[in-house]
C-alpha cells in the first residue's frame, strides 16, 4: 500500500513539479503548456539517445586507438555532431520553456491574453535580436566557465558553480 502511495506520489511529482496539486490541475490540464513539456522531454530524449548509440558505434572502431581517436577526431565529433545536437536542443528547449512560463502564469495570475501580433519586418528584426542575445549569451557563459576551469587547483570548481549561478 505504501508503495502504491510513493509511486502516485513521484508521478503526481512528475507531471506537476512542485506546485500544490490545486495550481498543477489547471496547469497540467492545459493543451499548450503540456504540448510543449512533451516537445521537450521527446527532444531531450531523443538528444541523449542519438548521442549514446552514435557512442556505441564509435566504440568498435576505436577499441585499442583510444588516445589516438581523442587526439584526431575528438574534435571532428564534437564539432560535427555534438554542437548541433546540444546547440539546436538548447535554442527550441529555451523557446518552448519560455512559452511555457508565459502561459502558466496567465494561467495563475489571470489577466487577459495578449493576442499574437502580426509578424512583421519589425516583429522579425526583434526576434532575431533576441535570439543573437541568448547565442552570445551562452557562447560567453561557456567561455568564461572554460577560462575558470584553468585555473589551478580550484578551476573546475569554480567553472562548475559559475554555470551553476548562470543557468539559475
Amino acid at each position: 500500500m505504501d508503495i502504491c502511495f510513493q509511486l502516485a506520489k513521484i508521478g503526481a511529482d512528475i507531471n506537476c513539479g512542485d506546485q500544490p496539486l490545486h495550481d498543477c490541475g489547471t496547469n497540467c490540464r492545459d493543451s499548450e503548456i503540456r504540448a510543449n513539456v512533451y516537445k521537450s522531454l521527446l527532444l531531450n530524449s531523443l538528444s541523449l539517445i542519438s548521442i549514446y548509440v552514435f557512442d556505441l558505434l564509435l566504440q568498435p572502431l576505436v577499441h585499442d586507438q583510444q588516445k589516438w581517436f581523442h587526439r584526431n577526431i575528438g574534435w571532428f565529433y564534437q564539432l560535427l555532431w555534438l554542437l548541433p545536437v546540444v546547440g539546436i536542443s538548447l535554442y527550441l528547449n529555451g523557446t518552448w520553456c519560455t512559452i511555457i512560463a508565459k502561459r502558466t502564469y496567465l494561467l495563475q495570475h489571470g489577466g487577459r491574453p495578449v493576442a499574437t501580433q502580426p509578424t512583421s519586418y519589425t516583429g522579425m528584426l526583434k526576434a532575431v535580436a533576441t535570439s543573437a542575445y541568448r547565442v552570445v549569451m551562452v557562447c560567453t557563459s561557456v567561455i568564461v566557465s572554460f577560462a575558470l576551469q584553468r585555473i589551478p587547483l580550484v578551476g573546475p570548481v569554480a567553472g562548475f558553480i559559475f554555470l551553476c549561478w548562470v543557468d539559475a
